[in-house]
């Protein structure tokens, strides 16, 4: 009988014998390699991590190094020529890749960590909690982000800290809802109701066997939040609140080369397009993680 049943479901879910064996570890990184679309994100990412982590070996000349005369185009020498004071461009934007990722990731931990505890706080405990909690998500979700990042900047001053500060500050609801909606749903499950029995701690309940479940959910908001960090760190920038010149930032690059915009276009072009890369790269990236990490696609 146990034999007529394996059989029957294998024909009715062909390969679903390996998948059941599989760990959802081994199952997100063998459907995110099987994709062209996923593979081709996670280069670019890697190649913009390794561009950011490993700057001064990568880039051919120190960011604020004046080593010609301004504004000159393309050569053997410059790739994507010099900037309005005789710095080398491609210098410039790996420089800029470190200053935008470490800003970026930076900020979504922060937005990570306050997302998780708010959501699960409001989530898990209930009652007046959550009526509290959620009504400061729904504070912080109706606030003009970028009017609110732009005064924050104002109070607190320019600077890398400030400015990851100001975005990570900023952008959690989202993440505090989506966890709150998930804890709702798990804490009535057998598994929490096991623990609540043999006197396991609310502590130990949330880390223990909450944390894990909504672990992706976390990582694929995280992924998907870069790209909207990226394009506020630049706007901040670029409006004179973040980086401060000599500094390399994109945002800045893309301020510093509009003067100049229709005699010396590549500037600017070879900044935003590095930008729009990357953006594109961590979206469909995000994209494709949340579904590989979606439990309903365990028969893929």
């Amino acid at each position: 009988m146990k034999d007529k049943f394996a059989l029957i479901k294998a024909k009715e879910w062909p390969g679903s014998e390996n998948v059941s064996k599989e760990g959802p570890y081994r199952r997100t990184w063998r459907l995110l390699r099987s994709d062209p679309v996923a593979l081709i994100s996670m280069v670019v990412i890697a190649l913009l991590l390794i561009m950011a982590i490993f700057a001064p070996w990568v880039a051919p000349y120190s960011p604020n190094e004046i080593v010609a005369q301004p504004l000159q185009k393309s050569s053997g020498a410059h790739w994507l020529g010099t900037d309005e004071s005789g710095r080398d461009i491609l210098s410039r934007l790996i420089y800029g890749a470190r200053i935008s990722m470490s800003v970026a990731i930076g900020a979504q931990i922060l937005v990570s960590f306050i997302g998780f505890w708010m959501g699960l706080l409001a989530g898990y405990m209930g009652g007046w909690v959550d009526r509290v909690v959620s009504f400061i998500i729904q504070v912080f979700a109706s606030f003009p982000y970028l009017l609110f990042a732009m005064a924050l900047m104002f109070a607190m001053g320019s600077g890398i800290i400030n400015l990851f500060l100001a975005i990570g500050l900023l952008s959690w609801a989202s993440t505090a809802r989506v966890i709150r909606t998930q804890v709702m749903s798990l804490k009535h499950r057998e598994f929490v109701d096991a623990s609540w029995m043999m006197g396991a701690s609310h502590y130990w309940i949330m880390t223990k066997h909450l944390l894990p479940n909504v672990l992706p959910s976390i990582i694929v908001l995280a992924t998907m939040g870069i790209p909207g960090a990226i394009m506020a760190e630049a706007t901040l920038s670029y409006l004179g609140l973040g980086v401060q010149i000599p500094t390399a930032s994109w945002g800045q690059m893309i301020q510093a080369a509009q003067p100049n915009i229709r005699t010396f276009p590549q500037y600017s072009l070879a900044t935003g397009f590095i930008m729009v890369i990357s953006v594109l790269a961590f979206n469909l990236f995000g994209d494709r993680l949340r579904d590989a990490l979606d439990p309903r696609l365990g028969s893929r």
